[in-house]
């Protein structure tokens, strides 16, 4: 099993990484067809320190959504965020989480 593991991961690191995993490499479709994607998230729900951020995919078809996760925390003077949780955040990242879909499901009503 540990084989197989290690295999696995060779392979995976072998493999070119992609920034959006969502979009098409640029050889795989013309320019006119790969999504639009803003800079700024389109919509943002946050409760205490765990934060979503909400980004649409536009493409001549449909319109699509990602969401991002952050927990925000302070270091010195300076405020950071991490994707990374722990037990005591889960909760709250579940309500975020129903929020974002709660609001993600109302933009699709309006647009049909």
């Amino acid at each position: 099993m540990a084989k197989s593991s290690k295999a696995a991961a060779g392979a995976a690191a072998d493999k070119p990484v992609r920034d959006d995993a969502t979009s098409p490499p640029p050889e795989a479709a013309p320019e006119a067809e790969l999504p639009y994607r803003p800079e700024k998230p389109v919509h943002t729900v946050r409760m205490g320190n765990i934060r979503a951020a909400i980004w649409s995919n536009v493409t001549p078809n449909r319109v699509w959504y990602n969401i991002t996760f952050s927990r925000l925390y302070k270091e010195g003077d300076d405020w950071k965020s991490s994707d990374h949780f722990g037990r005591d955040d889960l909760l709250v990242l579940a309500k975020v989480a129903d929020r974002v879909h709660s609001w993600i499901y109302l933009q699709q009503q309006q647009s049909y």
